[in-house]
């Protein structure tokens, strides 16, 4: 759980903090989940739940998480596949060239 620390900061010790390597990897870090969460909105039902009751909510949310889990590795192995299918054609068969993506 992320909460906000009581201390404030100043707008130009915000400015130094912001410019640091840690300060832009967890930057990253949140626009990733940010998109992911966006996803679970735009495509899958997260933001229309019609349950009552939070272990219901939470398995509903789960059961998204889920889909959105299993086509992103559907996509992932599709890709794969295709790049499988290029490089065998640009390649010669050759015995000490192995092509195999495990």
């Amino acid at each position: 759980m992320v909460t906000r620390a009581g201390h404030k900061l100043s707008p130009s010790m915000r400015l130094c903090l912001a410019r640091t390597r840690a300060w832009k990897e967890l930057y990253k870090q949140r626009t990733s989940v940010e998109r992911c969460n966006s996803r679970l909105k735009e495509h899958l039902t997260a933001n229309r739940i019609q349950v009552s009751g939070i272990y219901k909510v939470k398995t509903h949310v789960y059961f998204n998480v889920i889909a959105l889990l299993a086509t992103a590795l559907a996509v992932a192995k599709a890709k794969r596949n295709r790049l499988k299918k290029q490089i065998s054609k640009i390649l010669p068969v050759c015995p000490f060239i192995d092509i195999s993506f495990t």
